[in-house]
């Protein structure tokens, strides 16, 4: 395995969440890492599959943990983020799915449909190297083991939808003639930069290349604990063999907390802000 390489931006501290001979400090966050320890070859084909577009991925920011966690990740690129295969096309035959629409050009949707999920078969939603085309989220619990790295989609992990997705986003159609697989993204929407209207802070310095958006994964964690997350998305144009796809991973040790920028709550008290309470959040 190749060494790690620092990720575009850091969320959090630089020091590791899972320090050798101890246990974690809740609300520690490791350095950003965009390949995640990948590619290598290994018994495993998966292992082996190369990532090529790691810098769409500006910054990934993990907080809270018990009650809630949420899993900020900021995306921004030349053309925008692909929410998900909303058509399959196989021998002729289109399928149709559904992808949120974007209705408003920024927006945002809370539990956003991102077509198909299959994870095999034709009318999958993967892209050439079987990776999912929709915004992913691969969790490992790595406490009583910094090395694990079982959940990852290389180990054959398993990938969760996005809860909310803030700013520009758009779908895409997948085509199967025979053993090949081709992607073939919607025409862009308009340029929206770094506006990501109801959503988090943009952390300072990303860089700016015209489509942004935020895709935010909340769920439960175990305050103490340390967790390996790691994260995939495709960009807009899908023009390089394998398909156009970016990783990262980040370790986070979970706090008996709500995430940042959400104060706790009680099940149907009103929040501030327009804000709802969830699991003990408002959000």
């Amino acid at each position: 395995m190749g060494p790690a390489k620092p990720g575009p931006g850091s969320a959090g501290a630089s020091t590791s969440a899972v320090p050798d001979g101890g246990p974690c400090a809740p609300g520690v966050v490791g350095p950003v890492i965009t390949d995640c320890g990948y590619p290598y070859p290994s018994v495993k084909p998966l292992t082996s599959v190369t990532f090529n577009e790691d810098e769409v991925l500006r910054a990934i920011v993990p907080s809270g943990g018990s009650p809630l966690a949420s899993i900020r990740v900021f995306y921004n690129d030349e053309h925008a983020l692909t929410l998900g295969v909303r058509s399959v096309v196989v021998g002729g035959t289109s399928t149709d799915y559904p992808v949120s629409p974007l209705l408003t050009d920024p927006a945002s949707v809370r539990y956003p449909q991102t077509g198909t999920n299959l994870l095999t078969g034709n009318q999958s939603g993967l892209d050439p190297s079987a990776r999912p085309m929709w915004p992913s989220l691969f969790v490992t619990d790595i406490t009583d083991d910094p090395t694990d790295r079982s959940g990852d989609w290389q180990q054959g992990g398993t990938p969760w939808n996005p809860n909310v997705i803030f700013g520009s986003w758009k779908a895409a159609v997948r085509t199967v003639d025979g053993s090949t697989v081709s992607i073939t993204p919607d025409a862009d929407p308009a340029k929206n930069d770094w506006n990501l209207p109801g959503g988090d802070t943009v952390p300072s310095g990303l860089k700016n290349e015209g489509f942004g958006a935020e895709a935010r994964w909340d769920l439960v964690l175990v305050a103490g604990r340390s967790y390996r997350i790691q994260v995939m998305v495709h960009d807009g144009d899908q023009n390089k063999v394998g398909g156009d796809s970016g990783e990262a991973c980040v370790d986070f040790c979970a706090d008996a907390a709500c995430p940042e920028g959400s104060d706790p709550c009680v099940p149907g008290e009103r929040c501030t802000r327009e804000r709802s309470c969830f699991n003990g959040c408002c959000l």
